[in-house]
């Protein structure tokens, strides 16, 4: 059996479809994926919102997001269905992990934390304090290198 995926399905439906339109074809969406053997997690719907754009003629739609885990088998004909219905304006479909998995914002590191660490490790440093040397010793050193005298 195929591993479930979690999808996230966008729909932007027409603003004068009533509730009965907006929950038949949420019943759309929850009975082919209870045929076909997905699971839906969770189902959000906007009423109206203003769009950058016109669409279908109005410049606003309901949004509708529906996520949703299938084995991602078949997934055309879910979208030849969604195309078929008048109320769907605009409708996207993305494969991507649920909230909760992978990284959140939290987890990255921030400056203030990164030079926080830089300043831990250089107070845990194990370094001797650097010595001075004596002149006459780095004449002798020179000579050494250059083997002549050094005035």
């Amino acid at each position: 059996m195929n591993q479930l995926k979690p999808y996230l399905l966008t729909l932007l439906i027409h603003p004068q479809a009533d509730a009965d339109e907006k929950h038949e074809i949420e019943k759309l969406v929850k009975s082919w994926l209870a045929e076909k053997g997905g699971e839906i997690k969770d189902v959000k719907v906007e009423e109206k919102r203003r769009v950058a754009y016109t669409i279908g003629h109005t410049q606003q739609v309901a949004l509708m997001n529906i996520m949703f885990e299938f084995s991602g088998e078949k997934l055309n004909d879910l979208i030849a269905k969604l195309g078929r219905q008048k109320k769907v304006l605009r409708f996207r479909m993305y494969q991507r992990p649920f909230r909760g998995e992978g990284k959140s914002i939290k987890d990255i590191p921030t400056r203030s934390m990164l030079q926080q660490a830089t300043k831990d490790a250089a107070a845990q440093s194990t370094l001797p304090p650097a010595e001075k040397a004596p002149l006459a010793k780095l004449d002798e050193k020179i000579e050494e290198i250059l083997e002549e005298k050094v005035l």
